[in-house]
């Protein structure tokens, strides 16, 4: 038999002609996905096998602390107080996670239950209580924006796992397991991990394109079977949207187009779940997805806008066929916007299963459930009471006490009332409100509810009300102001009220006596309601003066006091300037009201009424001058009054004032006066006419250097200065001041012999200031010849100064001497002898002169003995010898002259 031969003949697989494929193309239609071959990639633990059966709470323990510690690196042991290593990175990157895969592919339903359980997102505490003597919690667990933490994060070791039982499930139509997966990926971000074992380098394992395919895929399987009208959609869905939770809301930002800039949300929201929003929102009027991307609001308003009575959810016509699963949705999610959902698809589309729900029943949940709840309960309550014939009461009883939202919804559902009802309805309706206004002792929940209904249900009734009713209005809301026990939070209703809704009419109760009593209330609010009930009235209907006005100006004696309210009379008076009675006395008094604000007011008031002023501007300014000099006044008063009107404003009336009240002003103790004082002075210029001898003297005299040299020039241009008599001379000589000093010595130099009188020296002499004493001295050197050299002795002798004393000495040898001369300087010797401690070279002087007077005649002996004597009696030593021994010539030359000396 012959051997067969083998067959090298290549086979090759025939092709059709239109089939223009890649041969990649056609193997990958005949590739089955690892995953839908539904093969384990390890086995469990053999002892879960047996917990499954036996102990269901156990077995699922385990699954979590497995599921956990699988990534764990190192843990802190509470009892050993240290750090305990389990695993390097080397080592966690070789985790296998497959185990995750093997238990969700286990028939038995406890592994269906482990497994949703890792999937799950549980807070801090929870995870504690997993192992309490050892925990740690890794970056993997925690999810940043919530604090909360996954047991099964998307990690290299679990994600492809995650992913395979996304989609086996989806192809399964396990309802349960993809709502939870799908909600993951849409709410978990991307994150980090080292997918590669052989790379150190850190890579996105989850990343945003990734998170977005699968976040299209859910939504791409969600509409595929809403289009199909499959009852698939809503199965789905509601396990997709209960896997949400409030906590996955996050802060957000959103672009305000017209102010160009971004404005940031202060409450959380579900913008960023882009699934739920496309189950949610999808016919929503206030939210749009942009751009295929991201979902944002219509207006920067609708993201804090509570949501609208109206179906927004893709495919609303399934949810309708399925109202079993939209009252669990009710019932079961945690998360507000399902919640709102849920609860307007009932009301909307299924009244007869929300009938089913009892009274008492809605009260709980209006009280203890959370606010979608209570909005809900709030809706279905007020259409149960809608067509009931005495629906006011019942409304009335059912805000009692409520709060927020529940109240917003009432009040909407008022104002919606209100619209189908005549005008005289809907007064006796807001009437009966106004009429319940709460006792003192409510709380002040319900004061705020009524203050929540009054301005929802006012603002639909004021455009249909006539004048007479929105008065009878007014007159209870005023009647309810007198009300002597009212809370502020009462108060604080009604001046709401009349401020927003009663404006227009509150003119009509506007009298000054009202004005003032709110003006005197302590509260602001009311305080302003003055303000603007003042301006409110017509120019026609002033009948008081602007005197009645000024205690609006007063603050009262509490501490509440309202800033708007000073500015608002400002207002009205400036307005109503020709009407309100103005003269001299209220404009000081308006004036004299403390305030930079105010005096900011003032100023310009006064000058753009200035002209109208005129007839009275004298009798102004006098009165203004008087106040500013009365010291009982405030300090500021004056002083604004010093500097902003009568030294800026009215300075020009000033120029006539009498030189006696400029005098005042320049000798006062404050330089700010003396300034004024000055600038009126020097800008009246004085001639030297009007002025007196003592007038021109205390200006030459004056601290104010300007007012001194205008002096000064005052008497220069005088053609009769130069015949100035000598107490004129002598009396401005003598001042503090070394200008006006040398003004006087350079005119004196420049007069004549004639001039020069004996009276003008002996009156410079007899000064106290050493220059002044000098310079007469000169005179009398130069004027010698001139001048009687006994008077001029005389005259010095006169003095007190020791250098004039010693000047007169000097004048000694040039006087012919006589008896009478001696007895009339006797005391002028005397006062230099008996001087102590001073004056030796004066003393020296004046015994040498007695000693030589002694000797020229008897009767000079006769008078200088005695004082010679009485000096010896008193003297120094060397004195007494020197006496002494003069008194013995005397007695020698003239024996008949007594002496205490006994010649023996």
């Amino acid at each position: 038999m012959a051997s067969e031969q083998p067959n090298n003949k290549k086979e090759y697989i025939r092709i059709p002609k239109d089939d223009h494929r890649s041969i990649a193309d056609r193997e990958y239609e005949h590739q089955i996905a690892w995953w839908m071959k539904q093969e384990a990639k390890q086995p469990l633990p053999d002892e879960w096998a047996t917990l499954m059966d036996e102990d269901e709470e156990a077995f699922i323990k385990q699954v979590m602390e497995k599921a956990f510690w699988s990534l764990i690196m190192s843990y802190y042991d509470q009892e050993e107080r240290r750090h305990i290593d389990v695993m390097n990175h080397s080592e966690q990157r070789r985790v296998d996670g497959s185990w995750i895969w093997t238990l969700y592919l286990t028939p038995h339903p406890v592994a269906k239950k482990a497994f949703l359980a890792i999937m799950q997102y549980y807070s801090g505490q929870q995870i504690r209580n997993l192992e309490k003597s050892r925990w740690y919690v890794s970056k993997y667990h925690l999810h940043t924006y919530t604090g909360e933490y996954c047991l099964i994060p998307a990690h290299p070791a679990f994600f492809r796992y995650m992913k395979a039982v996304y989609k086996l499930s989806e192809l399964k139509r396990d309802t349960h397991t993809w709502g939870v997966l799908a909600a993951r990926f849409d709410y978990d971000g991307s994150s980090f991990g080292m997918s590669d074992p052989h790379s150190s380098k850190w890579t996105r394992v989850y990343d945003k394109g990734t998170r977005n395919y699968l976040r299209r895929r859910s939504w791409r399987t969600l509409r595929s079977l809403g289009e199909q009208g499959s009852s698939d959609y809503v199965k789905l869905a509601t396990e997709l949207l209960l896997s949400y939770k409030d906590t996955m809301g996050r802060y957000s930002r959103v672009y305000d187009i017209d102010n160009k800039e971004y404005t940031y949300s202060y409450q959380k929201n579900t913008l960023h779940l882009w699934l739920m929003n496309h189950v949610l929102y999808s016919n929503s009027k206030r939210f749009a997805l942009r751009k295929g991307r991201t979902w944002k609001p219509v207006t920067i308003a609708d993201l804090a806008k509570s949501a609208p009575f109206e179906r927004e959810e893709a495919f609303p016509e399934l949810w309708d066929q399925a109202p079993d699963q939209v009252l669990r949705l009710f019932l079961e999610s945690h998360c507000t916007p399902v919640i709102q959902f849920a609860g307007r698809a009932l009301l909307l589309a299924h009244p007869n299963m929300v009938e089913t729900i009892q009274d008492k029943d809605l009260q709980q949940m209006i009280k203890g459930y959370s606010s979608a709840h209570r909005e809900f309960a709030t809706r279905l309550w007020l259409q149960r009471i809608t067509n009931q014939s005495n629906w006011f009461p019942a409304w009335l009883e059912f805000v009692q006490g409520q709060t927020g939202e529940v109240v917003s919804i009432a009040k909407e559902f008022l104002v919606h009332k209100l619209e189908n009802l005549s005008v005289l309805e809907k007064k006796d309706v807001v009437m009966s409100i106004l009429k319940r206004i709460p006792h003192p002792e409510a709380s002040t929940t319900e004061i705020y509810t009524y203050q929540e209904l009054l301005q929802g249900s006012l603002s639909s009734v004021m455009v249909t009300l006539t004048l007479d009713q929105q008065k009878a209005i007014v007159q209870e809301l005023l009647q309810g102001l007198e009300h002597s026990g009212l809370y502020t939070i009462q108060i604080e209703l009604i001046e709401q009220l009349l401020r927003n809704q009663f404006q227009s009419t509150l003119q009509h109760f506007s009298s000054l006596e009202v004005i003032t009593s709110f003006a005197k209330a302590q509260m602001v609010s009311l305080q302003r309601l003055a303000g603007e009930m003042l301006l409110a009235i017509p120019t026609e209907q002033i009948t008081f003066t602007a005197h009645e006005i000024l205690p609006l100006f007063e603050k009262p004696e509490h501490s509440v006091y309202a800033e708007e309210l000073p500015n608002m009379v400002r207002e009205f008076i400036q307005r109503n300037y020709a009407y309100l009675q103005i003269d001299v006395s209220w404009i000081v008094e308006f004036v004299s009201i403390s305030g930079e604000e105010h005096r900011v007011f003032v100023t310009q008031f006064l000058t753009d009424h200035f002209l109208e002023m005129l007839p009275s501007l004298k009798q102004l300014v006098t009165t203004l001058w008087e106040r500013m000099m009365d010291e009982n006044q405030p300090q500021d008063v004056r002083d604004y009054i010093r500097d902003h009107l009568l030294g800026s404003l009215y300075f020009s009336e000033l120029l006539d004032t009498p030189l006696e009240q400029m005098l005042l002003l320049i000798n006062h103790t404050d330089s700010h006066y003396q300034q004024l004082g000055t600038r009126i002075y020097l800008a009246s210029h004085q001639s030297v006419d009007s002025l007196s001898f003592l007038e021109l003297k205390e200006l030459a005299h004056c601290k104010i250097a300007s007012v001194r040299g205008s002096a000064r020039e005052l008497m220069d241009s005088d053609s009769d200065s130069a015949h100035m008599s000598t107490d004129w001379l002598v009396n401005l000589v003598e001042t503090d001041w070394v200008d006006t000093r040398e003004w006087i010595f350079h005119k004196l130099q420049s007069y004549s012999s004639e001039q020069i009188t004996p009276d003008l020296i002996y009156g410079l002499l007899d000064t106290a200031r050493k220059d002044i004493q000098q310079f007469a001295m000169d005179l009398v050197e130069k004027h010698r010849a001139r001048l009687d050299q006994r008077e001029l002795l005389l005259r010095a002798s006169e003095s007190t100064d020791l250098v004039v004393h010693e000047f007169a000495l000097e004048l000694a040898d040039q006087v012919s001497w006589d008896v009478e001369m001696v007895e009339k300087l006797d005391v002028f010797f005397r006062t230099i002898l008996f001087r102590v401690n001073s004056g030796r070279n004066a003393k020296r002087k004046a015994l040498d002169l007695l000693l030589h007077l002694s000797q020229e005649t008897e009767e000079l002996a006769l008078q200088i003995a005695p004082l010679l004597a009485d000096v010896a009696s008193n003297g120094t030593k060397v004195d007494f010898e020197k006496i002494l021994f003069a008194l013995a010539k005397i007695q020698v030359r003239f024996p008949a002259v007594s002496s205490p000396l006994q010649l023996v």
